[in-house]
């Protein structure tokens, strides 16, 4: 691939540059004196390497910058220079050596021009593509990085968002309580202290244990259950051990709350929510949501109805197109089902 690390690329050059110029010195020795040996090949290759350079320089200088004219004016300029010297260099060896002996393998007025015209050419014009390959690559590199940054930054965005809702109701509820001078005020102190420890710290982190977001999960379903006088139908399943997985923060607790925002315990009897996990093989992680709703009350969707179209996004950015959310409704009763991978092992930080 592009070299893009500046010592490893500076002795990849060194490193081809002399093996040429060596190769090319083993070569001539057979025929040449040592200097004139010596001559020919570092300083042919480092003609060469000249216009091999300066058109990379050229590139960046006026060719990325549109500035056309500029570039193959200096760049013709600099191709002239070094096939000038090259010429004169190559000629004046050649012709001591070869024509002396009666030899004439190369003339300097025929085939050494063509030669050194023909060698000037195929390393400027590799010098130019391989500028604008590098530069290319380092742009996508860039793009990549900085896509990368946007959606770690649309990820926090997204959790900001979601966290706020439960934690403005379980607020407002104490408030009450304390007011009133409720026995049940100090416990749901607690139980919301614990919750806001996790929300702050465990969401900046990239893995989360699975059973600790279930234990979040239950003292949310306390403090919600505490809000009420008649504890609301709330049942909690889980099928298998949470204890060996980790997922991404803060990824079930929002389809906790949007299932109980959604419920209409305040004004029907019968209502009720069920929460279900399961570990599937993959492994992977099911949970599945349903609650009584009351189709008349639009209220509860204007206040918060972004919380699964974020939750949605959050998926996409972290496993894109390797996650299930779905939702429908059937008989006034509201279904949520969640499929998404989980990890093994420790959680990062």
């Amino acid at each position: 691939m592009l070299l893009t690390n500046r010592r490893t690329a500076i002795g990849a050059h060194l490193a081809v540059w002399l093996f040429m110029s060596v190769f090319f010195l083993v070569v001539l020795s057979w025929n040449f004196p040592a200097l004139e040996a010596i001559t020919l090949s570092f300083g042919n290759f480092g003609l060469l390497a000249t216009v091999f350079y300066g058109h990379v320089w050229l590139v960046d200088r006026y060719y990325e910058k549109a500035q056309y004219g500029h570039f193959f004016i200096r760049g013709f300029l600099l191709f002239t220079l070094v096939c000038t010297v090259r010429y004169f260099m190559h000629a004046v060896i050649l012709t001591k050596y070869l024509v002396s002996e009666g030899v004439l393998v190369v003339s300097p007025e025929g085939r050494l021009g063509l030669f050194v015209l023909a060698t000037s050419f195929i390393f400027a014009v590799v010098g130019v593509i391989y500028r604008l390959l590098l530069n290319r690559y380092r742009r996508e590199m860039d793009n990549l990085a900085l896509l990368a940054e946007k959606q770690a930054a649309e990820l926090q965005l997204l959790k900001a968002q979601i966290n706020p809702h439960f934690l403005f109701n379980a607020l407002n509820n104490l408030y009450s309580l304390v007011v009133v001078g409720s026995p049940q005020a100090a416990p749901l102190l607690v139980k919301l202290s614990g919750l806001l420890r996790y929300v702050i710290y465990e969401s900046q982190k990239d893995k989360a244990a699975l059973s600790r977001e279930v234990e979040e999960m239950r003292n949310f379903i306390e403090l919600f259950s505490m809000q009420h006088a008649v504890k609301p139908d709330i049942q909690f399943s889980i099928n298998g051990r949470v204890e060996s997985y980790h997922i991404e923060p803060m990824m079930l607790i929002p389809l906790l709350e949007n299932c109980f925002k959604h419920a209409d315990f305040n004004k029907n009897p019968k209502a009720y929510c069920r929460i279900n996990l399961e570990i599937l093989p993959g492994p992977r992680l099911e949970m599945t949501t349903e609650n009584t709703f009351n189709p008349n009350d639009q209220q509860k969707d204007k206040v918060g109805g972004v919380g699964l179209e974020n939750m949605r996004r959050r998926l996409q950015l972290l496993y894109p197109d390797d996650y299930t959310l779905e939702y429908s409704t059937r008989d006034q009763v509201f279904h949520v089902r969640l499929v998404t991978p989980v990890l093994m092992g420790a959680a990062h930080k």
